[in-house]
């Protein structure tokens, strides 16, 4: 959960869904662990395909 923590810190689409998980009651416990799946998905979409990371991507699909 260490790469949840560090993007959480920052202003990004990760952090902007950690947000909104909090603001529909989600305690930041279970957000945390979401934004940690959500960040093991989209590596393995990258190992996967074979594309560079464009947060702006994520903020379009409304991730």
């Amino acid at each position: 959960m260490g790469a949840a923590e560090s993007n959480l810190k920052s202003n990004n689409s990760l952090k902007k869904y950690y947000d909104r998980l909090c603001v529909t009651g989600l305690d930041r416990k279970k957000a945390k662990k979401a934004v940690a799946r959500r960040i093991a998905a989209i590596c393995l979409q990258i190992m996967k395909k074979g594309v560079k990371y464009d947060d702006r991507y994520l903020e379009k699909i409304k991730l």
